[in-house]
């Protein structure tokens, strides 16, 4: 062989070399993670004298396994968390020294595919606080807690980089102790996002649990209770037809109130003692005169879900009205100084 060709030969065969490592220069680099913010942690004041209850909760997100409500973004077909090894990223939610704080663990996570390579950023923030009202006539405050992780996975030999978002919202009521995790508003499912439906139940102090029926009631509880006191509003109509819809979709129209509700028959017995404290409350103030109000507390559908509501001289214990799991917290009412009030979340929740 001629010696113009071995040297050919060689620069070949390292001009190969060479695009094989740079093609697969994704599986040499190794994976990162950060926040992107200066530090993993996010705060929010509380209002002065607010009832904290000393509120502490860690919540575990398993990220190749997202539970319902959860949110993805990306490309159609692609997401990033089923092409990555099981990882968990841990958020603190602690209310303490006249702020609600979360501060957040930056896991990496590992693509299966070892000739792949990760980069993933980590955000939470919370939204503006939401004045609300209890069955027991009490007002209290929700904050939101947005969570964000983006992960980009790049694959080797120059083929296109997949990206995909993950993000959840926690509801938190501190005087209370709970977390939930809700649907973020206003999402539309689309090619490049999707709602989990279905999936693990999260590990949270959650005001809203048990089976889907359960839930239900616990629902139209909670939001009757707080629409009722603005029942001119979109709001108030609103859940009238949310709650037309329940009342066909859960209860039986064979069986009587609180048969009817199958599983969650208990529940609404407890929500018909739970909600007495707001019924005489609005009929002692001729229903804000709403004529619509009225009309919805005397029909079929009011008393398929909360049955036969009668007054009773002394209000309700105010643990009670928050069921069983929260019996070592201290309340306390919360005047209206105390709220900056927020008419679009109140719109969007």
């Amino acid at each position: 062989m001629k010696r113009w060709h071995k040297r050919s030969i060689i620069i070949i065969a390292m001009g190969m070399v060479g695009v094989a490592a740079l093609g697969l220069r994704p599986a040499m680099v190794p994976p990162t993670a950060k926040a992107i913010t200066k530090a993993p942690h996010a705060e929010t004041p509380l209002p002065a004298h607010y009832v904290t209850g000393g509120m502490k909760v860690t919540y575990r997100w398993e990220l190749t396994e997202p539970p319902p409500h959860t949110v993805l973004r990306g490309a159609a077909g692609e997401n990033v968390f089923g092409m990555v090894k099981p990882a968990q990223w841990e958020i603190t939610i602690q209310a303490k020294d006249g702020k609600l704080t979360a501060d957040y663990t930056t896991p990496i996570l590992h693509a299966k595919n070892n000739t792949h390579s990760t980069a993933t950023q980590y955000h939470a923030y919370f939204g503006a606080p939401v004045k609300y009202y209890l069955p027991s006539g009490y007002a209290s405050l929700k904050y939101y807690l947005y969570l964000q992780c983006q992960s980009t996975l790049t694959p080797p030999f120059w083929q296109t980089a997949q990206c995909t978002t993950a993000v959840q919202l926690l509801c938190i009521d501190v005087a209370q102790g709970t977390v939930d995790l809700v649907p973020p508003p206003a999402i539309r499912e689309d090619a490049t996002c999707r709602i989990i439906r279905s999936g693990p139940t999260p590990d949270l102090p959650a005001r809203f649990c048990g089976t889907e029926r359960e839930q239900a009631v616990q629902h139209l509880l909670y939001d009757f209770a707080d629409t009722a006191r603005t029942p001119s509003g979109s709001r108030f109509r609103k859940f009238v037809q949310q709650a037309e819809t329940a009342v066909q979709q859960y209860t039986a129209a064979d069986l009587p109130w609180p048969q009817c509700w199958g599983d969650a028959a208990a529940e609404a017995t407890r929500a018909n003692t739970l909600i007495d404290a707001t019924v005489r409350e609005l009929r002692h103030h001729n229903y804000y005169g709403s004529a619509a109000l009225k009309e919805f507390m005397d029909s079929p559908t009011f008393a398929r879900i909360f049955g036969n509501t009668t007054e009773q001289e002394q209000d309700a214990n105010p643990i009670d009205v928050f069921g069983t799991g929260t019996e070592g917290i201290i309340f306390e009412e919360i005047q209206d100084s105390h709220f900056a009030e927020n008419e679009k979340n109140l719109q969007n929740h």
